[in-house]
This record gives structure tokens, C-alpha cells and sequence, in this order.
């Protein structure tokens, strides 16, 4: 659900950035079974309207995508390059703990 609407002939402008990657990892479910999870692309999308009539831009939504990598592919670590995107990886990677521990 986007937070403003987006009318017909307004520019939508999508930002997106990596937040963090997870390597493949494996859990034990029990002593017979062994749960292996593909590495992951943790993505935040950001939408942006631009009305050209009023030079106004506002943010309208923002979203999260997470990509698994197939096929035993490696993905490389990220680290953040200012305190701002620290903040927001540390908030996605709790985010996404609180999810898989429910």
C-alpha cells in the first residue's frame, strides 16, 4: 500500500541499494535432517513521485526484496559506507530475525 498516491502523468523515480548479504548457510532441523539456505541479496527499493507541475517530489513507499542466489553461487559481503546506511541494515537484519525466529 503506497503511503501517497500516485496520479496519471506523475514520474515515479525508484532508489535502490543493497543492504546486506547473507552467505549460504545450514541448519539442523533434527539429527536427520539438515536445512541448507542459499545465500541472500537483502534489497530496500524506495519509491519517489515527482509531480513536474509543482516540482514536488515525495516518498511513497518503500519496499524490501530479498533475492535468494541459486545454484551454490557465492554472494560478497556489504558494508556500509556512512551511519545512515548502517542504521538501515542493522534495522532490516532485525527485522528479518524477528520474522524467521516467529
Amino acid at each position: 500500500e503506497f503511503r501517497a498516491p500516485v496520479e496519471v502523468g506523475d514520474l515515479l523515480l525508484l532508489s535502490a541499494r543493497v543492504l546486506y548479504t547473507t552467505p549460504r548457510r545450514t541448519s539442523h532441523a533434527s539429527t536427520r535432517n539438515v536445512l541448507v539456505r542459499p545465500p541472500e541479496v537483502h534489497v530496500e527499493v524506495v519509491a519517489h513521485v515527482a509531480r513536474p507541475d509543482t516540482n514536488h517530489v515525495e516518498v511513497v513507499n518503500t519496499f524490501m526484496l530479498t533475492f535468494l542466489i541459486p545454484n551454490g553461487e557465492t554472494v560478497k559481503r556489504v558494508l556500509p559506507s556512512s551511519s545512515d546506511d548502517a542504521q538501515r541494515m542493522l534495522a532490516r537484519m532485525a527485522a528479518d530475525e524477528r520474522r524467521d525466529s516467529a
